[in-house]
């Protein structure tokens, strides 16, 4: 493929206002499509009990989605099957998974690609950003007119990291019970606030990097910038002053 240009990623990772706390789907959907020429970009989720998925630009049909979603053959998808049976994270494109995933049930592979041609879609190509048992949320890139090359594969592995720990960032802000609301103005980043609510929560710093997906050395990092904002030496006076400065809620 063609020189990647990553300032567009490099700006997404500055965490600029625009983002705000939320996970920004849309953007990093735009900036797939652009660095993988792509046809188009879904985040598809799926659980035992829930599954979903949002398309940008909506090339697939919602008769399509809904069929895809509520047939109940979701698992029996090869691309999805292969990360669910083998739990392993890095990329990977439907070309490449071998055959046999997803053919135990009714609706084989061959039905799944019969569903993509309809679609004039030839390969897709997806990027985990949170993996586990039944339970897998990725972006999934489609072209139309070539299959996904070893390059692709090679760009979409050094942009993963980026892409989980802003999921995880927008997690853990979404369902913090200890940023107070005002928070959400305050000069701190959105991923900031994220290990300060994980600090608050009395997380250690390597626990603070699992939940975030960022090195322990990243977190400490966090961590003094943070103890500097806040005028303290230590995580009891930095959760204490972030109390009194309204960004978190008292106990």
């Amino acid at each position: 493929m063609d020189k990647v240009d990553y300032g567009p990623w490099i700006d997404l990772a500055g965490d600029p206002p625009e983002c705000g706390g939320d996970f920004p789907p849309e953007r990093v959907a735009t900036l797939l499509g652009m660095t993988l020429r792509a046809l188009a970009v879904s985040l598809n989720w799926a659980t035992p009990v829930a599954a979903g998925a949002r398309v940008w630009p909506p090339i697939v049909d919602a008769a399509t989605v809904d069929e895809y979603l509520s047939s109940g053959a979701l698992w029996c998808d090869p691309l999805v099957a292969w990360f669910d049976l083998t739990q392993q994270p890095a990329p990977q494109s439907a070309r490449r998974v071998p055959p046999g995933f997803g053919d135990s049930e009714p609706r084989t592979s061959a039905y799944w690609l019969s569903v993509m041609r309809r679609q004039g879609i030839r390969d897709r190509l997806s990027v985990s950003v949170r993996l586990g048992p039944r339970s897998h949320v990725a972006f999934v890139a489609a072209t139309g007119d070539r299959d996904f090359t070893d390059d692709d594969l090679a760009v979409v592995r050094r942009l993963q990291p980026l892409l989980r720990t802003l999921y995880r960032q927008a997690d853990v802000l979404g369902q913090s019970r200890t940023l107070a609301p005002m928070a959400g103005g305050s000069p701190l980043t959105r991923r900031k606030l994220a290990v300060l609510s994980l600090l608050a929560e009395g997380h250690p710093a390597a626990a603070i990097g699992r939940r975030l997906a960022i090195s322990e050395r990243t977190v400490q990092k966090h961590l003094e910038h943070l103890y500097r904002k806040l005028k303290a030496h230590d995580r009891l006076t930095a959760v204490l002053s972030a109390q009194q400065a309204g960004l978190l809620v008292n106990p």
